[in-house]
C-alpha cells in the first residue's frame, strides 16, 4: 500500500480490506484505516475482530488504543452484545482495560446487566484496570447467582483489596454452600492480608545481602 492521510481515499481502502484474505496485507489496511479514518474505522475493526472470533486481537488492539476514547464506547457496545461470539466479547474487554480509568464508569454500569457474560467480563475488564474505586460496585457480584461471577468477584476482591473487603469475604466464605467459593475467599483475604506484612530489612555479610520477607500461602492458618 502506498501510505496516504487523504481521507477520500478511505473508502477504497476500505473496500480492499473487506475483500483481502492474506493477513498481512489485511493488517496494513487496518492501519491506514485507522490513521486517514480514527473512529470510522472502528465498525470495520470490529467486524474483522468478530470474524476471527477475537483471535486477531493482537493487531486490533493497538489500533482501538490509536483511535483513544472515542472506541470506548463501540467496544462497550461489543461487550454486552449478546449475540456476538464470546470470543470476540472477551477480546473487547481485554481491549477495555487498557484504557484504564475512561473506561471504569461504563464497566461499572454493566455490572447491573442481566446477562451473566456481560457482568462477567465487566469485572474481568475491573479486575485488570486495578483502581480502587471500582471495589464497592464489585462487592455487590459476591452474592450473583451466577457462581463464575462469584468467583472473579472474589478473585478481584484478593488483587486490588485494600482490607474494607476482608468482613465481605469473610460472610460469603461462611455463607457459600460451594467449597471452591470458600476456598477462593480465604485465598483473597489471604492475598489482602500479606500487603500489609511485606517487611524488607538488610542484613550484614560480606558487601550486604537484602533479605525479603515473604509471607506465602503457607501461612494460611496463621493468616486466616
Amino acid at each position: 500500500f502506498k501510505r496516504t492521510d487523504r481521507k477520500e481515499y478511505f473508502g477504497e481502502i476500505l473496500k480492499i480490506a473487506e475483500e483481502e484474505k492474506e493477513e498481512i496485507i489485511l493488517n496494513e489496511a487496518i492501519e491506514i484505516l485507522v490513521e486517514i479514518g480514527k473512529e470510522r474505522a472502528i465498525p470495520f475493526l470490529i467486524q474483522t475482530l468478530n470474524k476471527s472470533n477475537g483471535e486477531m486481537i493482537g493487531a486490533i488492539e493497538s489500533q482501538f488504543l490509536k483511535i483513544g476514547i472515542l472506541a470506548i464506547k463501540p467496544l462497550i457496545k461489543v461487550l454486552e452484545n449478546s449475540e456476538l461470539n464470546r470470543g470476540t466479547r472477551r477480546a473487547a474487554a481485554s481491549i477495555l482495560l487498557k484504557f484504564g480509568e475512561p473506561a471504569m464508569k461504563p464497566l461499572i454500569s454493566l455490572l447491573e446487566s442481566k446477562d451473566d457474560y456481560t457482568r462477567y467480563l465487566a469485572i474481568f475488564s475491573l479486575k485488570g484496570i486495578k483502581d480502587s474505586r471500582s471495589l464497592n460496585p464489585i462487592k455487590k457480584c459476591l452474592y450473583d447467582g451466577n457462581k463464575e461471577i462469584q468467583e472473579i468477584a472474589i478473585e478481584t476482591l484478593g488483587e486490588i483489596g485494600t482490607g474494607k473487603e476482608l468482613q465481605d469475604l469473610r460472610k460469603i466464605k461462611e455463607m457459600s454452600k460451594w467449597l471452591e467459593i470458600k476456598r477462593k475467599a480465604k485465598t483473597a483475604s489471604i492475598k489482602i492480608k500479606l500487603k500489609k506484612f511485606r517487611r524488607y530489612k538488610w542484613g550484614k555479610g560480606r558487601g550486604g545481602f537484602k533479605i525479603c520477607l515473604l509471607y506465602t500461602s503457607d501461612a494460611a492458618d496463621e493468616l486466616d
